[in-house]
């Protein structure tokens, strides 16, 4: 019996797009990019798999860091919370796409046969 990836469950977050019909909040759209993610059903998960979202993971979370620092700097210096508004929401797409073009990067370097290099 094939064992699931783990990793196709986020795709159960794309159930809340479908929370911008009912608000009218349409960048919740932006959760169906989510359903993406039960490809990954099918995938093994070898050790290759689990080093590459290790790596696109942990630049994913420094560069999420360096979105909420400013964001904190820029809340504390001006007073503003719009910032923090929008430091979250910038933080959060950042982020995710961050992950998803780093871990695409290394899986299409692995199935073309290339060496897996720090990028």
């Amino acid at each position: 019996m094939k064992k699931k990836n783990k990793f196709g469950y986020l795709s159960l977050l794309g159930l809340l797009g479908f929370l911008g019909f009912v608000t009218d909040h349409h960048l919740l759209f932006l959760f169906f990019g989510y359903f993406g993610y039960a490809f990954y059903f099918n995938v093994i998960a070898d050790e290759m798999f689990k080093e590459h979202l290790l790596k696109a993971s942990a630049i994913s979370f420094f560069i999420l860091l360096f979105v909420m620092m400013i964001t904190i700097i820029l809340v504390t210096i001006t007073r503003n919370l719009e910032f923090a508004h929008w430091g979250l929401f910038l933080g959060f797409i950042i982020g995710n796409l961050t992950f998803a073009v780093f871990h695409a990067i290394y899986e299409i370097k692995e199935s073309n046969g290339a060496k897996d290099e720090n990028i």
